[in-house]
Order: C-alpha cells, then structure tokens, then sequence
C-alpha cells in the first residue's frame, strides 16, 4: 500500500514537472548569451550556480536537451569569468539598479581580499559532466576544461586554508543563507563541510573531464587532490563525541606571545543537513555514516519530520519555522535540496528502507502542495507542511522527481 502511494505521489509530481518546467529554459537573453535555466517564481532572468546544477540534474531524464541548457550555463559563468579565475554564483540576464546593490557584480572584474562575497560554488565541472550528455566535441570541451581549470584554482588560491580544507568568503552565495556556522561571522572563518563535499566531487569530475580531453596526466593530478581532500575532512571535520560533521571555525592560531602551538580543530556544532555532506559524497568511513543515521536522522527530535528533512536540528536553540527572504530561512524549514542530497546520502550507504521513508515523505508533501494549491513552493514548514514562501518556486524542486527512479535503481543490486 505504501509503495503504491509513492508511485502514486511520484507520478503526480513528475507529470507537473513536465507540465510545468520548460519556463525555466530559456534561450540566449540579455547579458547571457547562451542557454540557461533559471528558477521561477522571483528569480525569473537570473542563473545562479548551485541552483542552475541541481535544476539540471533533476531534469536530465525528463527533457532530451536538458543537457544543452547545462552547456549553456557553464559558457555563460565561463564568459564573466575575472582575470584571476572568479566566477560570480548569480549572473541577471538584465540587471536593474536594484540588482546591482544586492547582488555581487558580474562585470569580470577580480575579486578583491576584502569582498565579502563568495565565487560560484564548486560545481561547474559537475554540471559540464551532464552536458555531456549531449556531444560535446574535444575542442569545445578543451575550451570548457580550461576554464574550469581557472575557476577551481580560484579557490584554492583564495579559499583553501593550511589544513588542506576549503572556507568560505561569507555567507553571501554560500547558498544556505543564514546557515549558524557562516552567517553573521568574520569573512573566511568558517570551513563548509558541504563546500569542501562540492570540491571532493568537483575534483572527481575533473579527473573525468581530463581523461576525456585526453590529459591523463592532469587527470591522476585530481584524483590526487580528491583522495587528499577526502582524508582532510575525516581527519578534521569529524566529532567522535557528537558523531557528525561540523563546518570548523578557522580563527584559531597561537597568541603573539605564547610558545604553545594550536594544533586542535575548533568545530562549529550546529547540527544542520549540512553534516549529512560526506554521505552524498560517498568520502564518510561507513560505521560513521551508521552513527549518523541511527543517533541524528531518524531523531524527531533532530532531522526527521513526517515531511522531509529539517535543514537545522529541531532541538538547537535557534531553530526556526520563519519564512523569510534575505536570508532565506535554513534554520528548519524543509527544502528539497537538502532532503534529495541527504535521501541520496542515505542511499549510497545502503540504507534503502530509510531512504524510502524520506522519498514518501517528501513526494506526498509536494502531490499534497500541487493538489491543494497548483504550485510549489521553495521551502516549507517541517511542522505542518504548509507554505506560502516564493509559490510557483521550480528550480531544483525537479530533483523530486529522480528519488523513486533511483530509489528503484538501488533495491535491483
């Protein structure tokens, strides 16, 4: 009965996907000269970087030229990119006044020490891997190779700190807007544990765009730094007390006038989705990934709602069910990228049953918004399962749309 329910909610999601998304795509238009998706609702005319990604991703098996429209994202990041290698994570196809004071500018102009804006997320190279789907021809994908090349050195010249983990600039295009680790601290204090998955994932992905460009060499270069950045974020990300991931505060270092060294981590412990990362990618030993499962996701009291994941544990003292803009809220509320990267967490790791449960939950929440309303939203209460956030939000809510297919995919092993 639960299963038929499931395909029963998958169909009704999946056909108001179809129905609904190609608003979404969008030719060449204004300053983008290329392809693109951009995700409804008030974000109309605008790519942004995780968001274009994920989008993509939940669309790959549902329209025949998604691939296209992710080769066109990447072109348009690759055209604004500054002469030190940054890339900004939002791009208007016609920017206004009024999106000129609130987002980072996107003129090509480096990024300076002191911007207090992050560079586009490490995803570029993922997003090229689903253009290349379609025929991506060695001389474009060179062309394509080198520019992520670019970008990814950005960041390590910029944002990697001697531990060998990645931090963020602020909160500003760190995506999880008011995430407590980031929001509201100094600039470059807070090493990501979803920052530094996106990089362990983007190196693999490079290792792979290399090996098809042919540069074999370049590409055991990445798979180098990917297996050296897995081995940080366990040696340091780590909580053996707590059993999570936290995000680390990178301020510490030796008082001017003391002889004692600093040689611990300092982890920033909020208990958000964020310390479910190493599961999506695959990088967390497996007895921690049952640590995690066991003491913290499937704790009502923490993660687990009858709708979806909660983005901050509901016992942390700064939970909150708020809905707000500028920052988004992440500080409770359920939002579909996190529940899909902690559902595909969950089943990497062999935990189908568990990763059923998320599935049911969050596809009956949504059949329920497109029955009720004839939208959806981009976040919602993880108490009730209402909304009245951004209605008419698409986006990445496509990645609904992929659990039941993947799910499937797991329990035929």
């Amino acid at each position: 009965m639960f299963y038929e329910k499931l395909a029963a909610n998958h169909e009704t999601v999946l056909r108001f996907i179809r129905e609904n998304w190609r608003t979404s795509f969008h030719e060449a238009d204004g300053v983008l000269k290329h392809k693109f998706l951009d995700p409804a609702a008030g974000y109309r005319g605008q790519l942004w970087d995780w968001d274009s990604y994920f989008c993509a991703l939940g669309l790959t098996d549902v329209f025949d030229d998604t691939a296209d429209y992710a080769l066109g994202c990447v072109q348009n990041f690759a055209d604004y990119m500054a002469p030190d290698g940054f890339v900004p994570y939002v791009i208007c196809a016609h920017p206004t006044e009024s999106s000129r004071s609130v987002l980072p500018p996107a003129d090509r102009s480096p990024r300076g020490a002191d911007a207090d804006y992050n560079a586009a997320k490490p995803l570029l190279a993922q997003m090229t891997e689903i253009a290349c789907k379609r025929e991506v021809s060695v001389t474009e994908l060179v062309k394509i190779y080198a520019f992520l090349k670019a970008y990814i050195a950005h960041w390590e010249n910029t944002q990697k700190a001697e531990n060998g983990l990645f931090v963020w600039r602020s909160y500003r295009g760190s995506g999880t807007d008011n995430h407590p680790a980031i929001y509201g601290r100094p600039l470059n204090s807070s090493a990501g544990v979803e920052l530094n998955c996106f990089m362990f994932k983007e190196y693999k992905a490079m290792e792979n765009i290399a090996n098809r460009c042919g540069l074999h060499a370049e590409a055991a270069l990445y798979k180098e730094k990917a297996e050296t950045l897995k081995d940080a974020v366990n040696a340091h990300m780590w909580d053996e007390i707590d059993g999570l991931y936290y995000h680390l505060d990178m301020l510490n270092q030796k008082p001017v006038r003391a002889k004692q060294e600093v040689t611990w981590d300092v982890p920033l412990k909020f208990k958000c989705w964020t310390c479910f990362m190493p599961m999506w990618a695959g990088i967390a030993p497996k007895e921690r990934a049952e640590r995690m499962v066991r003491e913290h996701l499937l704790n009502e009291n923490e993660f687990w709602s009858d709708f979806g994941i909660r983005t901050l544990a509901k016992n942390e003292p700064m939970y909150s069910t708020t809905e707000m803009s500028n920052p988004s809220n992440w500080q409770g509320p359920i939002w579909i990228v996190s529940t899909y990267l902690v559902f595909k967490g969950v089943l990497n790791y062999g935990y189908t049953a568990e990763a059923q449960r998320i599935a049911e939950n969050l596809l009956d929440l949504l059949a329920n918004d497109i029955q009720k309303n004839g939208v959806l939203h981009e976040y919602y209460n993880p108490e009730t399962g209402d909304s009245t956030m951004s209605p008419g939000f698409m986006n990445w809510n496509a990645l609904a749309g992929v659990m039941l297919p993947e799910l499937e995919k797991e329990m035929k092993k």
